[in-house]
């Protein structure tokens, strides 16, 4: 075929190996895309809700002669002997995309505690002495048939109350804990139904308080952010398989054009083993090679040592101390020699001087006199 490029036979054997293993893989690949499904079960969500529990809080002193201010935010500290109470707002919101049957109840419970501070390795760990437990807000119902639902109700929470307690534990039992906290828990618990199934609704913010000692920060987890959904089983389209199939497919007949053309644009050569060794040889040994324009001399056969490589050559030209000598008498004919008068050391390269005296291709290639080999 014409307009085929030459390439050397290992070259274009490595090329289309490695061409038809990469087709192979990319059409494995492809074959495996196409038998996987499409589609898969998998839990969808059907309804969904956003929930948001939190606790804010007003504190408010005992009138003084020091301060006339008679109430404080969140965010600060608080002198404890002034303070008289902790006004404490308890809000719920839960919002979702769709009606649903909400049921569920609300309370609020106040955990007075005394710790006993003990040291373990390096760290100082709480360990409780005593505990006492007070409803806040009692457990109160709700329900509705909505995609809203919002709860809010306040509660006083008496510090003095509670420090009073501290205080008395101490002094009649003469017991005093190292810490004393009070915990106050906004509990929310519920159900939400629809047709399609029901999930639960949970939320716990709380507040903390420490009572003992003369001031106190408010902390604690005041809002309780929570997402909640019903799921079921849909049969869905997996995403990307469709793409990933196109993919694999567009590679593979990509590599299918390359394995093709390569073999038909192609075709493999084989190296002139005689034009290798000439290369190598000059490559090697070139700055030592004289080349000879007119030819040599007539010698007799007698005379005429042939060695079996370059290699030997070399060693004899090293040997006596002589140049090495080449001359090209025909295209495929190079011989190389080294002249120890009266002997002439020759080796020659090209495969048709081992069917044919020496003698005679020199001797026609020159036209001169006769010589034996």
């Amino acid at each position: 075929m014409k307009g085929r490029f030459d390439l050397n036979n290992n070259t274009r054997r490595f090329l289309l190996t490695g061409l038809t293993i990469i087709l192979l893989i990319t059409g494995g690949m492809t074959v495996l895309k196409y038998l996987q499904p499409t589609q898969e079960q998998k839990e969808v969500p059907v309804y969904s809700f956003e929930s948001t529990a939190g606790i804010d809080y007003q504190v408010f002193f005992s009138p003084n002669n020091f301060f006339p201010q008679q109430s404080a935010g969140p965010g600060q500290a608080y002198i404890t002997p002034l303070t008289e109470y902790v006004e404490a707002h308890f809000n719920y919101l839960l919002t979702s995309d769709e009606p649903a049957d909400i049921q569920g109840q609300y309370s609020a419970t106040a955990l007075l505690t005394g710790y006993v501070e003990k040291k373990q390795g390096e760290e100082r760990i709480k360990v409780k002495a005593w505990e006492i437990n007070n409803n806040v807000v009692p457990a109160t119902p709700f329900s509705g048939q909505q995609d809203r639902l919002e709860l809010s109700t306040a509660a006083p929470i008496n510090i003095r109350h509670y420090t009073n307690f501290a205080e008395t534990v101490a002094k009649e039992i003469r017991f005093s804990a190292d810490v004393v906290e009070l915990k106050v828990t906004y509990d929310i618990a519920g159900t939400v139904k629809t047709l399609q199934g029901e999930t639960q609704l949970q939320a716990a913010p709380y507040m903390l308080i420490p009572i003992k000692g003369n001031s106190f920060m408010v902390e604690g987890v005041l809002e309780d952010k929570k997402e909640g959904s019903i799921t079921e089983m849909q049969t869905v389209p997996i995403p990307g398989i469709e793409q990933t199939r196109l993919t694999w497919l567009i590679i593979s007949c990509v590599m299918l054009i390359l394995l093709v053309g390569t073999w038909v644009v192609t075709r493999g050569t084989t190296p002139d083993p005689l034009l290798r060794e000439l290369a190598s040889i000059f490559k090697k040994h070139g700055d030592r090679i004289v080349h000879v324009a007119e030819g040599l001399p007539g010698i007799s056969k007698d005379l005429l040592l042939k060695v079996n490589s370059f290699e030997n050559l070399v060693a004899v030209a090293d040997e006596i101390s002589q140049p090495i000598l080449y001359e090209m008498v025909a295209e495929e004919i190079h011989n190389f020699y080294v002249i120890d008068d009266p002997l002439l050391y020759t080796y020659h390269p090209s495969p048709l001087l081992l069917e044919h005296d020496v003698s005679e291709s020199i001797g026609s290639a020159r036209k001169t006199d006769e010589v034996d080999f």
